[in-house]
């Protein structure tokens, strides 16, 4: 993950679980067993150690995020505030002297969406963060079980 554990995982989701599902596989096919073992403190440095860390820290930001949508009080200042910076960009934009009136109008109209739809959105990326979890662990348990296996065989 090129930026560690901040990385955006509702962005390089698809991406994430393909790394995740390939070092699963090579943990599972017995010609690769050996190699990829051999590199797995790698993998684990590079992908697996900073994925818990950003899946702990993504799953905390959004179930933080669905409680204050949920409630209405919250979700009102909330959209407030997002309305309010989005015009204070809106506003430097038209000051730089930015005349493509789409962009603009993008950055103004971004604040509009509903309540109910930032919810399901919300909820969509938390369930993206359980499929990670849940492949994640799934490859911690290969490599045990493969770990065991190889120093068995080496013994």
């Amino acid at each position: 993950m090129k930026s560690g554990a901040t990385t955006d995982l509702t962005e390089q989701g698809d991406k994430v679980l393909g790394a995740l599902n390939l070092v699963r596989y090579l943990l599972l096919f017995p010609p690769t067993v050996s190699l990829i073992i051999s590199e797995m403190g790698k993998v684990e440095d590079l992908l697996l150690k900073p994925l818990r860390t950003a899946l702990d820290f993504s799953r905390a930001h959004y179930t933080q995020k669905l409680k204050e949508l949920s409630n209405p009080r919250t979700a009102q200042e909330l959209i407030l505030q997002e309305q309010q910076e989005l015009l204070k960009e809106s506003s430097k934009m038209e000051d730089l002297m930015i005349n493509d009136e789409s962009a603009i109008e993008s950055i103004k109209t971004a604040g509009s969406i509903s309540i109910p739809q930032r919810i399901l959105a919300v909820n969509s990326s938390i369930n993206l963060f359980d499929m990670m979890d849940s492949v994640l662990a799934r490859v911690n348990e290969c490599y045990r079980f493969q770990q065991k296996s190889f120093s068995a065989e080496n013994v």
